[in-house]
């Protein structure tokens, strides 16, 4: 595990990265099993999350730390406490609102509306994970195809909308809004104990800022994925 910048690690191509991360964490915190229990781990999927805690439990008998997903953040959950089934729901939702459409329009299609339901979900996500709204859409020249893009472009406001009602959280806004919240605490109050961000490429802005505030912390660390160094570009 190389350091790019202070609070910044990232490890090579082909490295086992749960493997790394459950070794560094044990050599930082000299083996101590009450430190490790008060770390904070934020990983960006379940998968990884168990990969790491196994690797941890390899290793030896030992306490294990809180592991969270930052995804999950607006839920203001641990791992495994309903996350999946709350996911799941969103999708049946949406797959409604675009069986309706679809149905309203006489159009074909029904056998794909939980795929097209999870990828809406995803860009609506992202779009309002990144603090941004929908109206840059608006400006699309699409030519021939204005009315159409026009029919699907307010059906597309209607779903981003429908996420946002009370008990649908846990899409991009709730998460940016989460994030920020949890930015202002540790910059006014920043946790002693070890605070861990793994396995993100930071392509999300909201991640990139909350990496930026783990980096600075007393005990903070981000450690990426395997990429490779010194290539010409």
């Amino acid at each position: 595990m190389s350091r790019i910048e202070p609070g910044v690690y990232h490890l090579p191509l082909g490295a086992d990265y749960p493997t790394a991360v459950a070794r560094g964490l044990r050599r930082r915190l000299g083996g101590d099993p009450v430190a490790l229990a008060r770390t904070r781990l934020f990983v960006n999927s379940r998968q990884m999350s168990k990969a790491i805690l196994a690797a941890l439990a390899d290793d030896g008998a030992t306490f294990l730390p809180q592991a969270r997903l930052v995804g999950g953040l607006a839920m203001d959950i641990a791992l495994g406490e309903g996350s999946e089934d709350k996911s799941l729901a969103r999708v049946f939702e949406v797959a409604k609102l675009i069986a309706g459409m679809l149905e309203t329009g006489g159009e074909s299609g029904a056998h794909a509306v939980f795929e097209t339901s999870e990828s809406l979900i995803k860009l609506i996500d992202e779009i309002f994970g990144d603090g941004l709204d929908l109206s840059a859409l608006e400006g699309i020249d699409v030519g021939d195809h204005a009315a159409h893009w026009m029919r699907n472009f307010e059906f597309l406001k209607a779903a981003a909308d429908f996420l946002k009602y009370p008990g649908r959280e846990g899409g991009g806004a709730s998460r940016r809004a989460a994030t920020e919240r949890l930015i202002a605490e540790w910059t006014e109050n920043p946790p002693e104990d070890p605070v861990i961000l793994c396995g993100s490429t930071l392509s999300l802005s909201t991640t990139a800022e909350l990496a930026k505030v783990i980096a600075a912390l007393p005990q903070g660390a981000v450690i990426l994925p395997g990429f490779a160094t010194g290539l010409s570009g």
